[in-house]
């Protein structure tokens, strides 16, 4: 395993260090973000000592651990390219760690914390200073998969999870060698948890099954759509669920032997007849499979989107779930989850609604099921990361637009905020920084002027990205598209009606998201969010890429005469394919793991796509079985 020795850090206290250059991560609100520069020598490392363990549970960018006696609560602060030091009890800043990349996430395991940085494809291991309570140290630094977004741990190894990469990596905690080599998995993996029987669970922000890794090294899934068990606290009738699309499975838990993920819920019946996108519609039918009290059969409506939180049990990849789980307005964009056994309850941290929801959890008919809401607590606005410290039972989270993180303790049946300080940047950000912050929070958040049916961008692009799904429009079955390093000019949409990426935006609003619509200064907030998403990559990486036998394949196939790698392997026009209606050519960024390709979904794979002999597109024929398979792999590990 390559270890590339210690990362460019700096330990200070607020506000002693200069900001470092921003990152060219998709989830950095920086238009003018560069690549990472290259890291000068390190200059000699201070004192270090172990950090202590500390009881609780933490979900998404957060993680707890204790030093010379006292409690701290660490952020991955990914717009300030640090780590931020807490105090527990106060909530008062004890330290930064500035850091050479952008943190995605965070795990404490055998005496030190681990920090992802996820435009740099590297972990960095810090350990507390010798001398000063708070401040962390860098002592070793790991080479990993593309985009490392999730980190866990077992007693002997670090398990980081990389979104590009789709895949599992194992390091032996003792000397940072890769255990073994990665399991792929399924695309955009978001969340990891290890069950007390060794086994891993793994959440995605696409489309598609929780992944199981067992210990014998099996790769299987649980289909969070098609639900086993299905009770309910009302009455005995199931809820139907092939209209339904489960997505963006950020927040995962363990209790006992179950694994509990939270994630959005979205109904996409695929009939073609535009039913349940952009209609007009707020809810759609689903039918239960089988009587209500008194013999009658009926069809009730549910809302179009809401949060769904289901168990697994990890032993059989049954999903115990409840007909009652959907609820429209509990919940948006559910990113971080914790489990509150001693009151039976899971909080969840609502991206999109500004709030923390708790949910009863209950042992019903031999199964466990989270069940009705028993209230939510209003924070500031969003929440991405979640905690809860054992001895206290207090609740830590984060709110990313609003740099607050607030403490939460339980007042009888409500759970009041105690304690809420803002975690300040180092410097204020310039004009054209603050107005693309201010398209993020807009991206992310359930507003009315954006959609009167709940959703918000981020539904349907996570990360900027794609959901994988399958939706259903008037004009057809459409899926996404990528936000991801758009171009400057030209048509947008599958259709290329939208002449600019503001008339596209707007469009999309309005009509197929049923806004009210946005004023002036916020739409063109949203859409200079939206232009400043990039992928984590640099040039370097792109080139190699391009010089690759899969990046000769894909020029001699004539695959550049659309999908030019000029402009982001694609050139925003419309093309006949041999399908009903010209489509502008599409980027082809995200496309390794993909459940649905083309722009209707109609393939499974890249490779199922080029064995239709049907499409006009480029010419295959010159390519050997050899060099098809290059060009698959080529295309699969493009941004």
């Amino acid at each position: 395993m390559r270890v590339l020795g210690f990362a460019l850090l700096l330990v200070c206290a607020l506000p002693a260090c200069k900001k470092p250059a921003p990152s060219q991560s998709d989830a950095a609100p920086l238009a003018q973000a560069q690549d990472a520069a290259p890291t000068p020598s390190t200059p000699p490392t201070p004192p270090t000592k172990a950090l202590e363990p500390l009881a609780g549970q933490t979900s998404g960018p957060m993680a707890f651990f204790a030093s010379s006696g006292k409690a701290f609560v660490a952020l991955a602060d990914r717009d300030e390219n640090a780590v931020v030091v807490l105090d527990a009890a106060t909530l008062e800043i004890a330290g930064v760690t500035k850091l050479a990349g952008a943190p995605s996430a965070l795990a404490f395991a055998a005496g030190s914390m681990f920090v992802a940085l996820a435009d740099r494809d590297e972990v960095v291991e810090l350990r507390a200073h010798a001398s000063t309570v708070g401040a962390l140290v860098p002592v070793r630094t790991l080479a990993t998969a593309r985009d490392p977004l999730a980190l866990a741990s077992t007693a002997t190894e670090l398990l980081v999870v990389s979104g590009i990469g789709h895949a599992l990596e194992r390091f032996l905690l003792a000397n940072g060698e890769r255990k073994g080599e990665k399991t792929a998995l399924a695309r955009e993996p978001r969340a990891v948890v290890v069950l007390p029987s060794g086994d891993i669970a793994i959440g995605h922000a696409s489309e598609g099954p929780l992944t199981l890794v067992r210990t014998t090294g099996a790769v299987e899934g649980a289909d969070l759509t098609e639900p086993s068990v299905c009770t309910s606290s009302a009455a005995d009738e199931c809820m139907t669920l092939s209209d339904l699309r489960a997505t963006q499975h950020y927040g995962l838990a363990t209790f006992e032997d179950r694994v509990i993920v939270v994630g959005s819920l979205s109904a996409s019946k695929g009939a073609g007849d535009g039913s349940s996108y952009g209609a007009g519609g707020t809810s759609i039918d689903f039918a239960f499979d089988g009587p209500l009290r008194g013999g009658r059969t009926t069809t009730t409506k549910f809302p179009t989107v809401s949060v769904s939180v289901d168990v697994v049990a990890a032993d059989t990849r049954r999903v115990e779930t409840i007909a009652g789980r959907r609820r429209q307005g509990t919940c948006t964009l559910p990113r971080a989850l914790v489990v509150d056994a001693p009151n039976k309850e899971v909080l969840v941290a609502c991206l999109a609604s500004n709030k923390i929801a708790r949910y009863a959890l209950t042992k019903m008919r031999g199964s466990i099921v989270v069940t009705d809401p028993r209230g939510s607590t209003s924070v500031a606005g969003g929440p991405v990361a979640l905690g809860r410290l054992d001895a206290s039972g207090d609740v830590v989270t984060f709110a990313r637009e609003a740099r607050k993180i607030s403490l939460l303790r339980r007042k009888d049946r409500d759970f009041p905020i105690a304690i809420e300080r803002e975690v300040p940047r180092e410097k204020p950000l310039s004009a054209a920084e603050a107005v693309i912050t201010r398209g993020r929070a807009l991206f992310f958040t359930a507003d009315k002027r954006i959609s009167t049916l709940g959703l918000s961008c981020g539904h349907c692009h996570p990360d900027g990205r794609d959901d994988d799904v399958v939706w259903t429009t008037p004009a057809g079955p459409r899926r996404p598209l990528s936000l991801v390093s758009l171009p400057a000019d030209g048509a947008f949409g599958w259709d290329a009606k939208s002449p600019s990426l503001e008339d596209h935006v707007r469009t999309t609003i309005t009509k197929h998201l049923v806004g009210t619509g946005l004023d002036g200064s916020d739409l063109a907030a949203l859409v200079a969010y939206v232009r400043a998403i990039r992928p984590p990559r640099t040039e370097e990486r792109v080139g190699a890429l391009r010089d690759s036998e899969g990046g000769r394949a894909f020029a001699k196939a004539g695959c550049a005469t659309c999908h030019e790698p000029a402009h982001g392997y694609g050139d925003g026009k419309l093309h006949e394919l041999g399908t009903a209606a010209a489509m502008r050519t599409p980027r082809l960024a995200g496309l390794g793991g993909r459940r649905a390709v083309f722009h209707d979904g109609r393939y499974a794979s890249v490779a199922a796509m080029f064995a239709d002999g049907k499409l006009k597109m480029g010419d295959l024929s010159p390519l050997t079985s050899g060099e098809r398979d290059k060009l698959v792999a080529f295309l699969e590990a493009l941004d």
